[in-house]
């Protein structure tokens, strides 16, 4: 009877233990704001700030919100470079020296994957 025990033990440690590689954690996304323009932005002169996600898993709609101080800046203008997307400031959302933009994907084409450039936001200077 020891011996069918041992067997088992033996069987059962034999097993592997764990989730299936398939049932690993996603990757979660990260997006992040850059601007490649290190220098100082003259007064009335713009800046573009980019956006972009590394680890998209069928993006198809994000939202972002944007705080900035409107006594330096003013907001211009929010575009997607995606084809097939169409942005839309809540203006609902909006205050002094914050915006919120949704973007959405049009039609039944599939959502963006792994590193993508979302698009770009672009502020004014009000003053030096």
């Amino acid at each position: 009877m020891t011996g069918k025990m041992i067997g088992v033990l033996i069987l059962l440690l034999m097993i592997p233990l764990g989730h299936p590689q398939s049932a690993q954690a996603a990757v979660t996304p990260m997006f992040s704001l850059t601007s490649d323009d290190t220098n100082l932005t003259p007064v009335g002169g713009n800046k573009r700030i980019d956006i972009d996600v590394d680890g998209a898993r069928d993006l198809i709609a994000y939202e972002f919100t944007l705080e900035y101080d409107p006594m330096l800046w003013e907001f211009v203008a929010a575009t997607t470079d995606l084809a097939g997307y169409k942005a839309t400031p809540l203006k609902e959302l909006q205050a002094d020296g914050i915006v919120t933009f949704a973007f959405a994907k049009i039609g039944k084409s599939a959502g963006e994957n792994g590193s993508v450039h979302l698009g770009h936001v672009t502020l004014k200077a009000k003053a030096p």
